[in-house]
């Protein structure tokens, strides 16, 4: 996933490489440089906010738990643990495709991704 901060120094290159060129108001290029100097000064203010990793490690880690999966054993680093249990439900998922574990566990897995999705989507709506 593209930060926030990647994302408003992706706009201001394409206002630079491809809409600056084609202007040639000498008003609407002003307009146009001036928005880029505004998004390379935002781009810096931008801080991500983790308050969502707490409630993604606790939908993960209860779908885990519940699995025939090696269970990972708890970090501080609520971004590492997350990417951990993430790991065990993609080992999960390929013992399913290998017939090793029962898909009847696929239903479970998919709500658990998809809460998890959502946690993700409300930080960028």
């Amino acid at each position: 996933m593209i930060s926030p901060a990647q994302m408003l120094l992706a706009i201001r290159k394409e206002l630079t490489t491809s809409v600056l060129p084609a202007i040639t108001d000498d008003r609407a290029r002003s307009s146009v440089i001036a928005t880029v100097g505004i998004l390379g000064v935002l781009a810096l203010q931008v801080r991500e906010d983790d308050a969502w990793l707490a409630d993604s490690v606790r939908v993960l880690s209860a779908g885990v738990r519940r699995w025939p999966v090696e269970v990972p054993d708890e970090v501080a680093d609520a971004r590492q643990y997350r990417r951990q249990l993430l790991a065990a439900i993609t080992e999960l998922i390929r013992r399913i495709w290998d017939g090793e574990a029962d898909s009847a566990l696929l239903p479970d897995i998919r709500g658990v991704l998809h809460a998890d999705l959502e946690l993700q989507l409300k930080r960028t709506r």
